[in-house]
């Protein structure tokens, strides 16, 4: 449980003490900021390090180029406008600074070049069309730190009377606060040198470099800091899993995009009174619904988000541009059942404690605390909130009025950024987010969650934020509606039950062929009449509605006989697979209170117990008494079949399914398909609810059931020649399996298939996208269901765009409604993880004898007429932004490694793109110290061998991160799996993995691995390095990898790009990068010899040599 305090005590932090903090906050400590020495190096920042750092990894990339714009509208004095931007890069040191490894340099030189753009050839319309992209190219161009300095000025002219000055800064000179100080700056100087008159702006008495110099000398202050961010910090998630359109890339790529909105004015005003009410800012009152929508988004109860400080506590530091503003870590830990009100002071009491830590700078912070680097998310948090608190840049310039505009710089630093900015009482915001990661449409959903979470406090902060409302009136009506399906309801004839569909086929067409197995056929009229011989036997027995009969016999054709036979004699089948196991058999018997069994001679002595009646499919039926009347005395809701699945216990459970669930159910699939099952391949064993799809759809439509023998079903050869020899139109099957049937051998034997169903686990696009490819005009279909939601809930129809992603489970079925609810039993967005719920008339009676767990997964649903239940599946999925439903596996087979939340068949579908690999299950298992790791266990594809687990890591790295990687790797001849076809995880788990190779020292195998390793070592301060050793695992940090770069230089006389050391990560790998560096180096000298030689020959030398081709 979370420890907050109680409302009244929180209150107790009153306003007074609340200014009182921030007054000490913002004090000067340790004395003024005095003037340097005009001798003194100037050092970085501390924060200016860190950004100096990441410029040298990543030379070209912009994402820390800042832009301010500002439209003129009069007649604009260019040349004032020039001079005033030549007096503030002499203003401010900063601004003509160039950084070096050991610190700034400031030139003298203080002019600024004002590079122009002219639109005046277009229309106004057009020039802000080419606007833009012109603005873009500019701001995105690098900065060469070492070079130049960092800032470049534009001036697009659109016409005589209308200007847009552009500035671009890199982040390293300055903040938002610092571009609002050069604008205003800008203002007053244009506004004096346009009349002729001198700078009316006092000199400035200190600069940046003597802010750097001061801070530097402030380390004994760190160690009180820095245990204040351990303690906070220490056991927080390294990524908050939102829930994003696209996979997470394995590298950042920084592209972002913008989406902006804004609160009403009456909103705004209300979050205004409700931090009032709190004593809590604004800044805190947009944490807390920020967080809640996070919590909503992932469930997560750990939530760290990032939030800048100006970091300009020294009063003197307000005039200065520079590169002041730090980044602070918010850690909330929220609960569904916390008040809103209480999340916001607990926020509120936490930001009062971070601003008396603020100095610490965030990269201080990470040299510290050293968080796990990983190159695809940012460290620490990856959402960032800012509450802009800056100067006003609203201004005139004599007769030119100034207006600021809002550039889009197309780069996201972070996953997901918001930005609140408060004018003229009305609070207007952007998100600004990763492009990589979201669809501007999901991050438009999340703006108006956003707003109906801050209403909703607003109107009762006291609400649990898991009961704040979140989804807007369109989008509760387009999920509970539209996409549930709980509006599209099928009728039937009452008290109908299947096997009467079935009779109504025998009566209209007895001669038509119903079954055929191993040679032999059975006819509707003969399937018919058969089954009624049996099902007047059950009568005499004395079974009727709610008694149950077992069913327990091998493939045949009696098998289909008997399970027909004790639905006409009302009672309900329980199907069990004779492979099975004795001692589950047993249990099924003892559970299900079986006391008459259908069987055949061959297996009745297994069921030689005094309480059971044994009758034998394969004898006459006339060997048994008979009933003189059958009427089938049943109703719909009676139970129709039991069939146990396996449970979490190891205890098989007893699923009930109703006459009305499984008539439902296959009209509703005959009202889908709309064609009917010529002949259908029956693939499932009939203990499995997947049977059911194939044995009642076809024989209720008067289709064929083509049953496989037991060996043919392990023989794809056997298989494709059955489908070829009977025709098949139909098949189901588990997606794995069929593409095994679908092998470009037996392609020829496949023309007659009409349509493809798969079902019982995860299809890969892969699998579609192979469909398609080799029979396109055969239709393919993913279908979903559980046991529990009568075969199926929600079904998908493929394209020839499938790609390699997981199929989606499409939409729900007739008479089936699908809800994707969170923990409260609330609709989730679309494109959020929950958890999927069936309701509707395919929602079983509950699980025999089992009337706790019945209580819990089946549930009165909150969305229908009173009676109505959902079954809660433990399934993950989500809507997607179509309406579709995209399955995400199942909830507890996700698992954390390190800290991170992983989808284990997101490892799985990476692994079987790998050509060598057919199929592949990834399990969480704990090593001897308790921790978790991860185990693939791997089946070659055909003719194929698997690489060893060096290739396979750098295979799969190539998309994932580091956290989802195997520790090892099992290959396998197959796949251990359990009696319905499905991959039989425990049985992985009890297999023994090989033994990884003892982790030894790789020795250096030449001089430039020796000079290599040499320099690790006097950088990382080791003994020893092995070539093959990890430089983060050994202690390296960015500042170490510029180090390294450095004496690289020095000792090789090459410039190995310092993202090279973050990607080589190895001495093994960086020798072999520097031998290629060499041997281009010394090709590129070689060139330029023999050009310089080639420049001095004669005419006729050079023409002889071109017609020699020398």
């Amino acid at each position: 449980m979370i420890e907050t305090k109680t409302p009244d005590k929180q209150r107790s932090v009153s306003r007074t003490q609340l200014i009182t903090r921030l007054k000490k906050t913002h004090s000067p400590t340790n004395g003024a900021i005095t003037k340097r020495n005009k001798d003194q190096p100037v050092p970085l920042s501390y924060s200016q390090e860190r950004l100096w750092i990441m410029s040298q990894l990543e030379p070209d990339n912009p994402i820390y180029n800042v832009a301010g714009a500002v439209q003129f509208d009069g007649l604009l004095n260019i040349q004032a406008l020039q001079h005033s931007l030549d007096e503030v890069v002499r203003r401010h040191e900063i601004l003509r600074s160039l950084f070096v490894a050991e610190g700034q340099q400031v030139l003298p030189d203080s002019r600024l070049p004002l590079a122009y753009l002219d639109f005046t050839g277009f229309s106004h319309e057009r020039a802000m069309d080419l606007f833009p992209q012109c603005a873009d190219d500019f701001i995105h161009r690098p900065f060469l730190l070492t070079g130049q300095p960092p800032l470049r000025a534009l001036l697009a002219v659109l016409s005589e009377q209308r200007h847009i000055l552009l500035l671009a800064l890199h982040h390293i000179v300055s903040d938002r606060w610092s571009v609002g100080v050069l604008m205003q700056e800008v203002a007053a100087l244009y506004a004096a040198y346009g009349h002729g008159k001198p700078s009316s702006l006092t000199e400035l008495p200190i600069q940046y470099g003597d802010f750097c110099v001061w801070q530097r000398r402030q380390r004994e202050k760190w160690a009180r800091h820095l245990d204040y961010w351990r303690q906070k910090l220490a056991g927080a998630p390294p990524l908050l899993e939102l829930p994003t359109d696209r996979p997470r890339p394995p590298v950042l790529s920084y592209r972002g995009g913008m989406y902006s909105f804004e609160f009403s004015a009456e909103l705004s005003r209300t979050l205004k009174e409700l931090g009032k009410q709190y004593n809590a800012t604004l800044f805190m009152v947009v944490a807390a619904a920020l967080n809640t929508l996070l919590y909503r988004y992932t469930g997560s109860q750990d939530i760290c988000i990032g939030y800048p400080v100006a970091g300009r506590g020294q009063s003197q530091t307000a005039a200065l541009i520079g590169f002041f503003v730090n980044t602070l870590v918010l850690r909330c830990q929220i609960e569904a059942d916390l008040p809103f009100s209480e999340l916001l002071l607990q926020l509120r009491e936490q930001a009062l404690q971070d601003q008396n830590h603020q100095e610490l700078s965030f990269g201080q912070l990470l040299d510290t605390l050293k968080p796990v680097r990983n190159t695809g998310h940012a460290p620490l948090f990856q959402v960032m909130l800012a509450v802009q608190n800056v100067p006003a840049t609203h201004f005139r310039m004599q007769d030119v009025s100034a207006m600021p505009l809002a550039m889009n710089t197309h780069i996201a630093q972070f996953d997901l950024s918001l930005f609140v900015d408060e004018r003229d009482g009305q609070l207007f915001c952007s998100f600004e987010y990763s492009t990589a990661l979201f669809d501007a449409g999901t991050v438009a959903r999340m703006a108006g969650h956003l707003q109906t979470i801050l209403a909703g406090a607003a109107s009762n902060p006291d609400l649990p934020v898991g009961r704040l409302p979140l989804l807007t009136p369109t989008e509760s009506r387009q999920l509970l509606d539209d996409w549930s399906g709980r509006n599209n309801q099928a009728s039937y004839a009452d008290g109908l039950m299947i096997h009467q569909c079935i009779e109504a086929q025998a009566r209209m067409a007895p001669d038509r062929s119903a079954l055929v197995f191993a040679g032999q056929s059975l006819s509707y009229g003969e399937l018919d009449r058969r089954a009624q011989q049996w099902a007047e036997r059950l009568s005499a027995s004395g079974v009727g509605p709610e008694c149950r009969v077992g069913v327990c016999a091998e493939r045949s054709l009696e098998l289909i006989v008997g399970l027909l036979a004790v639905l006409k004699a009302g009672s309900a089948y329980v199907p069990l697979d004779p492979s099975y196991p004795k001692e589950r058999l047993d249990a099924i018997l003892d559970d299900a209170g079986i006391g008459v069994m259908l069987t055949q001679s061959s297996l009745a002595d297994g069921f030689q117990r005094c309480s059971i009646k044994v009758y034998c499919l394969d004898r006459e039926p006339a060997l048994y008494p008979a009933a003189t009347v059958l009427a089938c005395p049943a109703a719909q809701e009676n139970t129709a079949y039991i069939i146990y699945t396996s449970g979490s216990t190891g205890r098989p459970k007893g699923v009930a399914i109703s006459h009305r669930n499984l008539l439902h159910s296959t009209l509703a699939r005959a009202n889908y398909y709309r064609e009917m099952p010529e002949c259908f391949l029956l693939l499932s064993s009939f203990a499995f609810d997947s049977s059911v799809a194939g044995i009642f759809w076809t024989l209720s439509q008067g289709g064929c059931l083509c049953l496989p023998k037991q060996d043919e079903l392990t023989d794809t050869a056997a298989l494709t020649g059955l489908i070829n020899r009977h025709r098949v139109t139909h098949l189901l099957a588990l997606p794995s399996f069929y593409a095994a049937i679908a092998d470009d051998r037996y392609l020829d034997r496949l023309r007659t298939l009409q349509s493809v169903i798969v079902a019982g686990e995860a299809c890969s696009g892969e699998i579609a996208a192979g469909h398609h490819r080799k029979l396109p005009k055969v239709r393919f279909y993913n279908e979903y269901g559980p046991t529990e939601g009568t075969v199926w809930s929600s079904v998908y129809r493929s394209d020839e765009n499938a790609g390699d992603m997981t199929l989606p489970v499409g939409r729900p079925v007739d008479s089936v409604s699908i809800y994707i609810l969170d923990r409260q039993l609330q609709p989730v967005p679309a494109g959020v993880g929950g958890e999927l719920c069936v309701g509707g008339a395919g929602v079983a009676r509950g699980y025999l004898n089992r009337p706790a767990l019945t209580a819990e997964k089946f549930i009165p649903s909150p969305f229908s007429a009173e009676g109505a239940r959902l079954y809660k599946t433990g399934d993950l999925a989500r809507f997607g932004a179509g309406g579709e439903i995209e399955f995400l596996g199942r909830i507890d087979n996700q698992i954390k490694i390190r800290g991170y939340r992983i989808e284990l068949g997101e490892i799985e579908e990476r692994l079987q793109l790998h050509p060598a690999i057919q199929e592949a299950v990834v399990l969480a298992k704990e090593d001897v110290s308790g921790h978790k790791k991860l185990l693939a266990y791997l089946v070659a594809s055909p003719s194929a061998t698997v690489p060893e687990n060096s290739a396979l890591q750098a295979f799969l790295k190539q998309t994932l991160p580091d956290y989802m990687l195997p520790a090892n790797y099992v290959v396998l001849d197959k796949l251990p799996l359990m009696p319905n076809g499905k991959r039989d995880r425990l049985a992985l788990l009890a297999i023994a993995e090989p033994a990884l190779p003892e982790r030894e020292l790789k020795p250096v195998s030449n001089w430039i691995e020796a000079e290599l390793a040499g320099i690790w070592r006097e950088v990382l301060g080791l003994e020893a390095v092995g070539v093959d050793a990890d430089f983060f695992e050994q202690g390296g940090h960015s500042l170490a990898a510029i180090q390294v770069k450095s004496r690289i230089q020095s000792v090789f006389n090459i410039e190995l790009p310092a993202k090279a050391l973050f990607e080589l990560r190895t001495v093994e790998l960086q020798a072999a990068e520097l031998a290629r560096l060499q041997i281009q180096q010394h090709d590129d000298r070689d060139l330029e010899k023999l050009l310089a030689e080639i420049e001095q020959l004669p005419d006729d030398e050079a023409d002889y040599l071109l017609a020699n081709e020398i």
